[in-house]
């Protein structure tokens, strides 16, 4: 046997590990660009909402979705309220059910409804250019 000490991670891990502060500023770095990226949707959907309103198209793609919905989506997002207020034994305000139930409202839209939508946006924001 020798007299040098060994290693146990060395087979474990044969390369040094990254050092702390690295991964800490890394991690940093991929949260700064995150909000970032957030920033920068948030100015998008702001700007592209102010064009909508400016041009009087926003009115009318909500319109047109409201009638693409029909009786059945709003039968449904009734439901899905219902059920979040029951279950809260109805202490919840108007905001904290949107909140609630906002995410599967839109998982029920139709993709077809959806892609008209966007595809308005589309064309109102051409035809302001």
């Amino acid at each position: 046997p020798t007299n040098q000490p060994t290693n146990p991670t060395h087979h474990i891990y044969p390369l040094p590990l990254p050092h702390p502060t690295i991964t800490a500023c890394s991690s940093f770095h991929n949260m700064a660009d995150e909000e970032s990226a957030q920033i920068r949707e948030a100015e998008a959907r702001a700007y592209i909402n102010q064009k909508l309103v400016e041009s009087g198209k926003k009115e009318q793609l909500k319109e047109q979705l409201r009638s693409q919905l029909g009786q059945a989506w709003r039968s449904s997002v009734r439901e899905l309220a219902a059920a979040e207020l029951n279950q809260a034994n109805g202490q919840l305000t108007v905001e904290q059910l949107v909140q609630r139930i906002q995410v599967r409202a839109r998982e029920q839209v139709p993709e077809e409804a959806k892609a008209q939508l966007l595809q308005g946006i589309q064309t109102a924001l051409q035809e302001q250019a």
